[in-house]
């Protein structure tokens, strides 16, 4: 494929589809990756020598990011018969790697019909100023009457909309746009995040329960990948008046959410046997290269910050625990069991992770007690920090307690959160929406959710600021 394979050789950017200009070239450059730019709009045959491109590449460790861009006719080009087997191959190589395609929001919505500028090419100016969907008396455009093209193609469409449904289900990134800047605003954060070696960030708001530990969790955490395991890991800190923004970096075998998944697995697995059985975590240790000084000193360190930790965690149990009683005890005086909260377990000190970032709901036993909308109100600000959620969010949080992937869930709820701080900046909104939106996209093709109207449009109302 005449990739240079020596050791100087830059990580490759791969943008599939109709998405080259100069600033994106640009940036991608001066963040020191090479650039390849491939067609969608091509033949089975080149949609092979992609494919060989990038198996390649994975093979050799060197694609470091993938993008798609697919407008309309793209979505509908992909779909035909003809593409069916090398597109799944050509998906098989893209969940190997961090891969985001940007889809028409029309079409994730269920609508797949071509606008005029997409059909005749028309320049990237012209995009921006159309919006004729269809051929008027006041549009120059010549196409087919709407009616007819939907009838014409109707069994594309429906295998367009199967396609999708296809990608809800892979390790793929699927992202909405209207404007071509939507694109531009996502890729910028993508490519500055693969650079820096970024692959997670987790929004927490100041007085978020659990949230003081969970701060203590991670520099213990990320001591011990450094330390004790050599791993090349960090968690940057940003905070604001309304709350703090942890940014996790690593490389190699320390830089994605599934080595994330497995470093607090063996984490968890140390801690416990400093604590309960110190000779087993010296040697974990020695055999690890350790001198058996050592490890009786890290031992022993890591057994009290355990101690001490597991304590605080407790305290903060039982302060939330009494705030929520004191408050709601006027109306729960013929209550069973007042509260229960989640409480990270004994001996699985990462669950700090799903603790603070709790996307279900606070289990409140009440007896023959009902809550009402002022005691939920109570709930929500002794354990959230103070933000106020609305119905929508309600909802949104909703659906992502029903996601599997823990983790995913967090961040998400962290895109949620970070669009209440004022001061996140209008990109990050811009790119917390549209991750928000792919979200409910997605998980309205894989559960038959269909009621996602109401929601996209309160997330497009914090954009402009009409929810306030």
């Amino acid at each position: 494929m005449n990739i240079e394979s020596n050791s100087e050789a830059l990580p490759i950017v791969v943008v599939l589809g109709d998405f080259a200009h100069e600033g994106l070239t640009a940036k991608i450059e001066s963040l020191g990756f090479t650039v390849i730019n491939r067609r969608f709009r091509s033949t089975p045959r080149n949609w092979e020598k992609i494919n060989e491109l990038l198996h390649e590449l994975n093979e050799e460790h060197r694609l470091a990011l993938v993008f798609g861009y697919i407008p309309t006719p793209t979505l509908l080009l992909i779909a035909e018969e003809q593409y069916d087997k090398v597109r799944g191959a050509l998906m098989s190589e893209l969940v190997r790697t961090k891969t985001l395609f940007f889809v028409y929001e029309d079409n994730l919505q269920g609508a797949i019909e071509p606008l005029p500028w997409e059909i005749i090419n028309a320049k990237d100016e012209e995009l921006e100023a159309k919006d004729i969907p269809w051929r008027t008396l006041d549009s120059p455009f010549q196409i087919p009457d709407r009616d007819e093209w939907l009838k014409n193609n109707k069994v594309l469409i429906e295998r367009a909309t199967a396609v999708l449904a296809e990608w809800a289900n892979l390790n793929i990134e699927i992202l909405p746009f209207r404007k071509r800047s939507d694109v531009t605003i996502r890729m910028f954060e993508a490519l500055e995040d693969t650079q820096a070696g970024v692959f997670l960030r987790l929004y927490v708001p100041h007085g978020r329960y659990q949230s003081e530990q969970f701060e203590d969790f991670l520099t213990l955490f990320t001591r011990y990948l450094r330390d004790v395991e050599g791993k090349e890991f960090s968690v940057d800190v940003q905070r604001t008046n309304r709350g703090t923004t942890y940014i996790f970096k690593g490389r190699g075998d320390a830089s994605s959410l599934d080595d994330l998944r497995e470093a607090t697995a063996r984490f968890d697995k140390f801690l416990v046997l400093a604590q309960n059985d110190s000779s087993a975590a010296e040697r974990v240790l020695t055999e690890g290269g350790t001198s058996p000084q050592e490890a009786g000193f890290i031992v022993a360190k890591y057994a009290r910050s355990f101690r001490r930790l597991h304590l605080e965690m407790r305290h903060e149990f039982e302060r939330r625990r009494l705030l929520l009683v004191q408050q709601m005890e006027a109306e729960l005086l013929d209550a069973n069991e007042l509260v229960e909260l989640p409480m990270p377990a004994d001996n699985n000190l990462s669950t700090l992770f799903s603790v603070v970032g709790n996307t279900g709901p606070v289990t409140i036993n009440l007896g023959p007690a009902a809550i009402s909308t002022n005691s939920r109100v109570a709930v929500e600000n002794v354990l959230s920090g103070g933000i106020k959620y609305t119905e929508e969010d309600r909802e949104i949080l909703s659906l992502l307690a029903k996601v599997n992937d823990d983790v995913a869930a967090l961040q998400l709820r962290s895109d949620l959160d970070r669009l209440k701080d004022p001061s996140t900046s209008p990109d990050e909104k811009c790119t917390s929406v549209q991750k928000l939106k792919g979200f409910l996209y997605t998980m309205g093709k894989k559960a038959g959710y269909i009621s996602t109207e109401v929601l996209i449009s309160y997330l497009n109302s914090i954009l402009t600021g009409h929810h306030l």
